[in-house]
């Protein structure tokens, strides 16, 4: 229950990402002695949002002694993060699994569930409107195509 009180403290306070780049620059940005490059592989599949808090979770589990990574990735705008790990590390990473559904994959902020894009994605205010612009973007450019087809057709 400690761990899960620590947890919730540094996710609430954001100190997520202070902690982890402060181990980063302590080793000068090289892998951290409990990241392996398989790791760090896996921090690399999600938004730049939520490696911080991929790469906490993987290092406090790492420290509790047990953890063997099968998949982290974003699913329905929340992180999925399948692994084998004892009973005890199941409620920390459900607890990360549902803090990912209201911060911003690609910045960290607060955000929320976006489903109106061309996939459900958690994004915040700033990073939401260049994405809802570039999908009317494509939408528009795909109804001209759309349009022209129907022009040939009309033709022929």
């Amino acid at each position: 229950m400690v761990l899960l009180e620590r947890l919730c403290l540094w996710l609430e306070t954001k100190l997520y990402s202070f902690r982890f780049y402060l181990r980063m620059r302590s080793t000068k940005g090289k892998p951290n002695s409990n990241l392996t490059t398989r790791d760090w592989l896996f921090i690399r599949s999600v938004g730049k949002g939520w490696q911080p808090m991929v790469a906490e979770l993987i290092m406090t589990l790492r420290d509790l002694g047990y953890l063997e990574i099968q998949q982290v990735k974003e699913k329905f705008g929340t992180l999925r993060f399948y692994c084998s790990c004892e009973p005890e590390g199941r409620p920390l990473i459900e607890f990360v699994e549902r803090m990912s559904e209201n911060i911003c994959e690609y910045c960290g902020d607060r955000g929320e569930s976006r489903e109106d894009l061309s996939w459900v994605s958690t994004l915040c205010n700033r990073c939401y409107t260049p994405k809802r612009k570039q999908q009317q973007e494509m939408e528009a450019e795909f109804a001209r195509e759309e349009a022209k087809r129907e022009e040939i057709k009309i033709k022929e």
